[in-house]
């Protein structure tokens, strides 16, 4: 019976991450990436959410954050520090590690399907520890809801606007650009999943009337962000589309 709720936690965790990598394969078929480095994507995703938790845990005991913030401040800390900043700059680095010395990354499309792959690995395993802990305390259903509707696409977001820029940094010429795009890979990513659990995390010291508020301002960031990746991802394709038709002619 244990092992048939171990099977049922995990594969209800990763069904939202793995939706999200089908579609953005979806809108690579031209010309997709080979499924084995998207799995090796997904593996590093794995380790950089375990190597977000010894940095985070550093970070509190260092003094940046509390994990048990008392005010909004203190949520906003526990935000960036505990989880925006650590979890993005490790995403990178796996990013980084699976596209140095990647031939198969020949297009722009190519990193945001790399970067997505690595974010929902993370965002699986994520999905892991807090759908058991849920399973535990009885709240599974309702968890699994608010995962998948919002913490699942969120880090699709970040993947995405990071894939994007890290693309245009690789293949751009221009070295103005170049150190402006970074600024993007690391910034862009940090900031949209810092905002976002700085609104989830505040809701605790507020009243019920601005906790609704607050549930609805949350809910409008999410369909914000979700149609600006869209579009980043729209911008990334027409660009490959236009290499394809400039080699054509």
């Amino acid at each position: 019976m244990e092992i048939l709720k171990i099977i049922l936690v995990v594969l209800s965790a990763i069904v939202p991450a793995v939706v999200l990598i089908w579609y953005i394969r979806y809108l690579d078929k031209k010309q997709p990436e080979p499924m084995k480095k998207v799995l090796i994507g997904v593996l590093l995703g794995v380790c950089a959410a375990l190597l977000s938790i010894f940095i985070s845990t550093l970070l509190e005991r260092l003094g940046f954050y509390s994990s048990n913030p008392v005010s909004i401040g203190g949520a906003v800390l526990n935000a960036f520090f505990g989880a925006a900043i650590p979890e993005e700059l490790c995403k990178l680095f796996f990013l980084w590690l699976l596209l140095r010395k990647n031939k198969d990354f020949d297009q722009y499309m190519d990193g945001v399907v790399y970067s997505v792959s690595i974010g929902m690995g993370f965002a699986g395993f994520e999905n892991i520890l807090y759908l058991t802990d849920s399973f535990i305390n009885g709240e599974f259903i309702l968890v699994w809801v608010i995962r998948a509707l919002f913490a699942v696409p969120g880090h699709f977001v970040d993947a995405v606007l990071m894939g994007c820029f890290y693309s245009l940094y690789r293949f751009s010429t221009d070295k103005d650009l170049k150190k402006v795009y970074v600024l993007h890979i690391i910034l862009a990513p940090i900031l949209i999943h810092g905002v976002y659990d700085s609104i989830a995390m505040s809701s605790e010291f507020l009243n019920s009337a601005m906790t609704c508020v607050l549930f609805v301002l949350l809910i409008l960031f999410c369909i914000c962000t979700w149609r600006f990746a869209q579009k980043r991802i729209a911008k990334i394709a027409s660009l490959d589309n236009t290499k394809f038709l400039t080699s054509a002619s």
